[in-house]
């Protein structure tokens, strides 16, 4: 039944195109031409009647004319001649079809209108823009709307040149442009008409105009002079051709065109990339496509929420061709695979293998997995559209006349039917309407002290963008007198709504500036501004706007603001963002702030809070805090009564089930940092004969001597020993020096600790190849990217002048860690990676100064050699070092 329904609709859509052809929509010829039962055919007209999609007149026989987009409400008429007359005026034809005709494309119609509709033939147009932002589907608009206007006849033709296709051959472009006698080159056997001539009393487009060579650019200025011509082989006769011309280039004018050519083109403009264009207009542009192949391949098509996502905010790079392609691809690619299914449901693995999924912007993880239908696609992310918003005003006003309470009321609707303001005003990109309404409260806060509540300026940005665009019913003689009504008792709003349409050079319709006098006197009515404010600012992608949009659908009124910061963000920078929002917003009391992460301290001491304002700050935020707040804001407690019952209800539970069995560990430390340890846990693994479950730790000297970093590490695991340049002197724990390694003392000692991880024969091998990896100089090789030999004989040569200048001489192993430790120390300064904020430097000594003047004296061949300067808190660290030896 389905299948005869779509058939009936697209009987009557195909009859709608010309009013010539509505006669035929009758219940009697749609039944006979399908073969079905008249009744079930009368059925389904009159539920397509109902449902806003058709048109119906009740003459005999009755007719039915479809829409070009759904309206609400049922629309039935006496006779013919009212049915279109209605759909005239109610119904935008040429033009003002296009999707962007009332928001970014406005102003640039609006001069198309006025250059085409200039006698007696209109003025020539230059579209510029980049490849793929319509300027080809504007020109056979341009078409469209002088046929709709009456000023071309409906056999008027619409001819489009590609000149790119004629770039390397001028002669060719001239015989086809202006045509050609017999004779005029071998094979032009007959007179022909050229493309100016075919043209004559339509309109001629010619595309990527750049291409054409300056001879070309020449005859073609001469042409737009008078409309007369020769055709090529006749320099006698002149021929003449009145047709609009529009002109096309994805190039510079100024540099690709002859200044000659451009100074006869007086209306040159610019289109904006799909990029630039609002959210709504998207979705516009996604429906047309997505019908147009609904219609090609005779299904119903359906969309996933993660597609219709992914098309919203993807980057194009030929915006709206690139598009309109993608869309096709991705139909073809499921079609293929939809085995005879009457619904064609496309998700993202049929996107064209070749998308760049980096040109996507992140917005949401949190997407539901549901197929939106096309004519649903305009109701994603928005509250409600205009017809819905205007009957509920409309009803209210008819149960309270009281203007005072009837605010009331509209200020409960709006802050209960709107929870989602903060998500919806992320996902929308600013139009101009946007930014100069913005500009104009800016104005109106410094001129007139007006003060404004954020939320409704929030509601009236999303209204600008998206809600202003829909098509609304006009208003009836009740709605008329309700329009009155409120604007006569909202006549200081009335006044500021006037002003912004004038100052802003912005085309409202009555119902629209209604809608809009309502949000000014709700945003600019001290009595309707919200006393206490509640932010939320969170780390990560819509992470602050997703709690807040959470918590407002669940407590079911709008209650929380968001901001949405980078990960790296400071404690300083939260504090701007948020210094930020309070001048924006005024009429406040009190503010409670909810935070993710980052000292309280430090973001208190940033903030720039009038001193009558009263704070509330809470960290480690989350939806069960946010929710917790919004419930206690509505109890109406005063604020520190607030803060004090949250933090008491935020308590945290936690299950943790620990392994009954510990894992063998060795631990690595270095006094040289964890850089050094990570080399060499690495050398200590090759040295392994096999593969094995033992687990080598890594951590710098400091933490092992200074933190109680060990017991963290026994909870779960059994430390065998461990290895490093430093003995960090702990109880119970074995340790083995590098210096011990290199010079092959207690290796027994250290592979009998490994004797439940390798047989007898894997521990032999692993003490040969303990011997082998912790020779000194292969030792080096790993340690540092430096030259091993050079480096070794330097240290050790400074070394020797350090014992002679102190008077004493240090044992073998000491010097292997002090060559050890020195070669990674200057290693770290050639790479400039510091111990600085590891060093104690409070507790030097005389003892310690004598020391480094020594040591600076010792090591100066190596600075200078190396280009460093060995600072004082690595001077310090070989000081420790060798008093402990």
């Amino acid at each position: 039944m389905e299948k005869l329904k779509s058939e009936i609709y697209e009987f009557v859509l195909e009859n709608s195109e010309s009013k010539k052809k509505w006669s035929r929509n009758t219940a009697k010829i749609i039944s006979e031409t399908l073969k079905v039962s008249r009744n079930i055919v009368s059925q389904y007209l009159n539920e397509f009647v109902k449902d806003g999609q058709f048109g119906k007149v009740n003459s005999r026989p009755v007719i039915f004319f479809s829409f070009p987009e759904k309206t609400s409400g049922q629309n039935t008429f006496s006779t013919i001649d009212d049915a279109e007359k209605w759909y005239d005026n109610f119904f935008n034809f040429g033009l003002e079809q296009v999707v962007g005709s009332k928001g970014s494309l406005r102003n640039i119609i609006t001069q198309m209108k006025a250059a085409i509709y200039y006698p007696p033939n209109g003025l020539p147009i230059l579209l510029h823009g980049e490849t793929g932002t319509g300027k080809s589907y504007l020109a056979s608009y341009v078409y469209k709307d002088l046929i709709a206007n009456k000023f071309l006849d409906e056999e008027a033709c619409f001819i489009s040149v590609n000149c790119s296709e004629y770039a390397n051959n001028p002669e060719l472009f001239l015989a086809n442009f202006f045509g050609y006698v017999k004779g005029a080159y071998t094979g032009a056997e007959n007179d022909r008409k050229g493309i100016a001539e075919l043209a004559n009393k339509g309109v001629l487009f010619l595309d990527e105009i750049h291409a054409l060579s300056s001879e070309c650019q020449e005859k073609l200025f001469q042409f737009m002079d008078n409309g007369k011509f020769h055709r090529m082989g006749d320099n006698e006769n002149w021929y003449t051709s009145n047709c609009w011309l529009i002109f096309a280039t994805s190039e510079l004018p100024e540099e690709k065109l002859l200044s000659t050519l451009l100074r006869r083109i007086p209306v040159k403009l610019t289109l904006p990339p799909l990029d630039s264009r609002s959210l709504y207009e998207r979705k516009q542009l996604i429906r047309i496509f997505i019908k147009e192949e609904a219609k090609r391949i005779k299904k119903q098509i359906v969309l996933s929420q993660q597609l219709v996502n992914f098309l919203l905010n993807y980057r194009f790079t030929g915006n709206v061709g690139n598009l309109k392609n993608i869309i096709q691809l991705a139909c073809a690619n499921a079609f293929s695979s939809s085995e005879g299914s009457e619904e064609l449901a496309i998700q993202m693995y049929h996107l064209p293998q070749w998308i760049n999924l980096n040109g996507m912007k992140t917005l949401s993880r949190n997407i539901e997995s549901k197929f939106i239908g096309m004519d649903d696609l305009e109701k994603v992310d928005e509250s409600f559209n205009v017809n819905e918003l205007i009957d509920s005003l409309y009803q209210r006003w008819t149960d309270k006349k009281d203007i005072q309470s009837l605010f009331e009321e509209y200020d409960k609707y709006f802050r209960q039917k709107n929870v989602d303001v903060q998500r919806d005003a992320a996902l929308t990109y600013p139009t101009y309407q946007e930014i100069r309404f913005r500009q104009y409260i800016k104005e109106l806060e410094r001129d007139f002290q007006i003060e404004v509540d954020y939320y409704y300026l929030q509601i009236i940005s999303v209204f600008l963008n998206a809600w202003i665009h829909q098509t609304h019913v006009p208003f009836n003689e009740e709605m008329l007198i309700f329009s009155n009504s409120i604007k006569g008792s909202c006549s200081k709003e009335l006044h500021l709504v006037n002003r912004f349409v004038q100052t802003g050079d912005i085309h409202l319709s009555e119902v629209h500036k209604l809608i809009l006098v309502i949000l000014f006197k709700l945003m600019c009515n001290k009595e309707f501004q919200q006393k206490r404010l509640a932010l939320i600012l969170a780390h990560g992608d819509l992470t602050a706007t997703s709690i807040a949009s959470t918590a407002n659908r669940l407590i079911g009124k709008y209650m929380f603001d968001a901001i949405d910061m980078p990960l790296t963000t400071s404690s300083s920078e939260i504090a701007e963002k948020i210094n930020k929002y309070l001048n924006e917003r005024t009429g406040y009391e009190e503010i409670i702030l909810l935070v993710d992460m980052g000292s309280l301290e430090s973001i208190y001491q940033n903030l720039e809070l009038d001193s009558q304002k009263k704070l509330g700050l809470l960290n480690n935020v989350s939806t069960r805090m946010a929710i917790d707040v919004a419930n206690q804001l509505l109890l109406n407690l005063p604020l520190k009564q607030i803060l004090e019952q949250v933090k008491e209800n935020q308590s945290i539970d936690y299950i943790y089930e620990a392994s009954s069995l510990k894992q063998d560990m060795i631990v690595c430390s270095c006094a040289s940092g964890l850089g050094t340890s990570f080399k060499l846990k690495k050398i200590l693994e090759d040295s392994f004969p096999i593969a094995t479950n033992l687990v080598i730790e890594t951590c710098d000297y400091y933490s092992l001597v200074n933190e109680n970093y060990l017991e963290k590490l026994r909870k779960e695991n059994n430390i065998l020993f461990i290895v490093g340049t430093l003995n960090p002197q702990l109880q119970d724990v074995e340790f083995f020096s590098i210096e011990e390694l290199i010079l092959g003392v207690n290796i027994g000692k250290f592979s009998n600790q490994l004797n439940r991880h390798f047989s007898d024969n894997e521990l032999e091998l692993l003490n040969d190849n303990i011997l082998k990896n912790f020779s000194l100089t292969n030792l080096m090789e790993q340690l540092t990217i430096l030259n091993p030999t050079k480096l070794l004989e330097q240290v050790s040569d400074a070394i020797y002048i350090l014992q002679n200048s102190l008077g004493v001489s240090l044992d073998n192993n000491t010097c292997f860690g002090l060559y050890v430790h020195i070669s990674c120390l200057i290693e770290r300064l050639v790479k400039q990676n510091t111990l600085e904020d590891e060093i104690d430097m409070n507790d030097t000594t005389e003892d310690f100064d004598e020391f480094q003047n020594y040591f600076k004296q010792s090591f100066s061949v190596v600075e200078h050699y190396y280009s460093v300067d060995i600072p004082p808190y690595e001077v310090k660290y070989v000081y420790d070092y060798v008093k402990r030896a």
